[in-house]
This record gives C-alpha cells, sequence and structure tokens, in this order.
C-alpha cells in the first residue's frame, strides 16, 4: 500500500462524516478501491471471476457514497463485469434498487445499543455474573490504545496462535481481520489479562463520526476461565458508553433470519437449509445463541447484484475471498 492510498484512505476512515467502522477493513491488503472524485467515500472490493464484490455498501457519508455507488456501477457494465454489494444495511438498498440490482438476505447483525447500557437488572445477571467472576479470578480488562500493540505483541501472538491450533483454524481475509501487526497496531484493542498473562482480546473498529464501534478480529486462550469473551463484551459496552459512542456492533450471524416459507427465494431456502443442518461444521445457529444474551437489536444484512446473477454463486465468491480459496474454505474446524 502506497503512501497515497494510505493518505486516502485515512481521509474516509477518520472522516467525521463517516459513519461505518467497517470501513476499517480498508487497512487489510487483499482489496481494491474506487474513490469518489472529492475524496470523501470508497468502496473496497475483491475479484472473483467476472463478479466485482465490494465489502460492505460504500464506505463515507451519504451523498458521496451514492454518487460513487453509480459510478463504479458503470464502470463495472464497461468492464462487462457483474458489480455484488456483500452485507449491506438496509439504509443501502434505495440506491440498490436505482442501481437495477436485486437484493436478498444473507443473514443479521448484532447491533447493541449504548446509551443506556447497565449490567443491573435480572437480563444482565449473566454478564454482571461473568464480569464478578473474572474479578474474583484477578482479571482484569484494559482497553489498550492505539499503538499499543507493539509492547504486547508477543503476548497476543500467543493467544492467537493457540486459538487457531486449539480450532483448527486458519486466518481469514476480506469479511474480517487478521493477526497482522501492520493491521492490528492501527486499532485500540480490548483485553482482559490477569497479572502479566493475556487471557483474551479483540481489536475495536470506530466510525469515523465516533458514533459506531465494533468487534473485528476476536482470541481467547484455551486455558481462560469461561466466560471470559462475556466479560470482555460487557466491559467493552460500557467502556464504549463511557466514550460516546451510540452501539456496539458484535457482529454478524450469517444465514440467521432468513425466510423460510415455501415462496421464499431459492438463496433464501439454500442458507435456512445450511443454517439448519451446518451446525457441526460452522456453528451458525450457536452464534446467534451466543450473542442473543447480550440482548442485540437483530439488524439485517443483504447481498445485492444484477438479476441475471445467480447469487447464491456470487455468495460462494465471497466465501472464496474470505476463506482464501477452496481449500480454506472445506477446512473443517474442531467441535470442541
Amino acid at each position: 500500500m502506497t503512501p497515497q492510498l494510505e493518505a486516502r484512505i485515512a481521509a474516509v476512515t477518520n472522516g467525521a462524516e463517516t459513519p461505518q467502522p467497517e470501513a476499517a477493513l480498508a487497512w487489510l491488503s487483499d482489496k481494491r478501491f474506487e474513490f469518489s472524485e472529492d475524496g470523501r467515500a470508497f468502496i473496497m472490493y475483491g475479484v472473483r471471476g467476472r463478479n466485482w464484490i465490494t465489502m460492505g455498501p460504500p464506505m463515507g457519508p451519504e451523498d458521496a457514497s451514492r454518487t460513487l455507488a453509480f459510478a463504479m456501477k458503470r464502470k463495472a457494465d464497461r468492464a462487462n463485469a457483474n458489480l455484488v454489494f456483500y452485507a449491506v444495511p438496509t439504509g443501502f438498498l434505495p440506491v440498490a434498487l436505482d442501481l437495477g440490482l436485486v437484493a436478498r438476505k444473507i443473514g443479521e447483525t448484532a447491533i447493541l445499543p449504548l446509551e443506556d447500557f447497565s449490567l443491573e437488572g435480572p437480563a444482565r445477571a449473566k454478564l454482571r455474573h461473568a464480569v464478578n467472576r473474572l474479578n474474583r479470578e484477578g482479571g482484569r480488562f484494559e482497553v489498550l490504545p492505539v499503538g499499543a500493540f507493539d509492547a504486547h505483541q508477543e503476548e497476543m501472538r500467543r493467544v492467537s496462535d493457540a486459538w487457531l491450533n486449539h480450532h483448527a483454524g486458519e486466518e481469514k481475509a476480506f469479511t474480517l481481520g487478521r493477526f497482522d501487526p501492520d493491521y492490528l497496531r492501527r486499532f485500540p484493542i480490548a483485553s482482559i489479562w490477569q497479572d502479566d498473562r493475556l487471557w483474551a482480546f479483540a481489536n475495536v473498529w470506530r466510525s469515523g463520526d465516533g458514533k459506531a464501534l465494533s468487534i473485528d478480529l476476536m482470541r481467547v486462550a484455551p486455558d481462560a476461565p469461561p466466560a471470559v469473551m462475556d466479560a470482555l463484551f460487557a466491559e467493552l459496552a460500557i467502556w464504549g458508553r463511557d466514550e460516546g459512542a451510540k452501539t456496539l456492533d458484535l457482529g454478524m450471524a450469517p444465514l440467521s433470519g432468513l425466510a423460510s416459507e415455501r415462496e421464499a427465494n431459492a438463496l433464501a431456502r439454500l442458507g435456512n437449509f445450511i443454517y439448519a443442518h451446518g451446525g457441526e461444521v460452522y456453528g451458525f445457529d450457536g452464534l446467534r445463541r451466543y450473542k442473543e444474551k447480550f440482548q442485540p437489536d437483530w439488524q439485517p444484512l443483504y447481498l445485492c447484484g444484477p438479476e441475471r446473477q445467480n447469487l447464491a454463486f456470487a455468495l460462494a465468491d465471497v466465501a472464496l475471498l474470505t476463506s482464501g480459496g477452496l481449500r480454506g474454505l472445506l477446512k473443517r474446524p474442531s467441535s470442541s
């Protein structure tokens, strides 16, 4: 990534008009970019065959993002490519429809409101108990500031390597962050420690306008106490509230909330089948159940593409971009 490109990305990700924390994915070296003429918005995307797949909607303020979406569509049409928008929120659908695209729901993301968040009351009992247990066992929560990664890199790599080994996993790409020092040192990092030993960590994205937080890479030591991640997320929500953030995105539950009726489209029916029968391999249902304990607002996410395009194949291309190819996609995680 050239210094010129870094400066253009930073102008958007740090821009006071940018509401999307996921713009931070631009700092991974696996994206291509298209910028608006005024430099206030960008689209980050990957290419699989004739599919140009964007990661999310255009990043930046609404007016610049809309103009850029149309410019990107014209560019794709000239290249005889299919422009596909992955994981876009409901607010982007009017633009997608104006572009002549069709939309299919592909899951839901868990948005936790922060303005009135607390651990008080029976509904938050499990989270409160997780935090109390952490304190009893000598754990402490700390948000490491931007730039602090290097001082703790050895401990974080130990936890990350142990987590990957325990789950027989591999690093992902495109839609998710990975353990990359050049990437992680750009963000604050929520962490749980016992003395100088790291139990868990997650890097935190914040939107340019400061209103939205999101969790990205999450790693926990296999020997950490139970519910340590519950405590980390609960403490992070309190920290974010005190920092003036309005929401915390706990991440996507893929294929969740799709229509199951007979009239549902083919992609929804396929998604429901995978969601119902793929739990042993991918744990989709367990992922949603886990996030439910935080009582988030579930907001739908969509895949948008040309009507002529089979969006099920486009979704498969997203999975290949994320997994680094067919081998990574088919690699089976451990069940523990």
